[in-house]
């Protein structure tokens, strides 16, 4: 069964004060390894997605901040 838990133990609708909590960000589901349920699968494809995501962002960040430096030549 998945339940929604907060590090501290109390249920967590994701509807708190914080910097994500109006979108839902701050859920944490319980899945346990052996769990198949589709909501599980579907939340782990989601979580997949989203670190590749997060990962190209955070490359993109970098390349952008980086960028300038790199065409800086002296020309003769």
């Amino acid at each position: 069964m998945v339940r929604g838990r907060s590090s501290s133990g109390r249920s967590s609708s994701g509807g708190g004060p914080g910097l994500f909590g109006g979108l839902g960000l701050g859920v944490v589901s319980q899945c346990d390894s052996e769990d198949d349920s589709t909501f599980c699968q579907f939340s782990r494809f989601m979580q997949v997605i989203t670190m590749i995501f997060t990962l190209f962002f955070f490359i993109y960040l970098v390349y952008m901040f980086v960028k300038p430096y790199l065409g800086k030549r002296k020309r003769r």
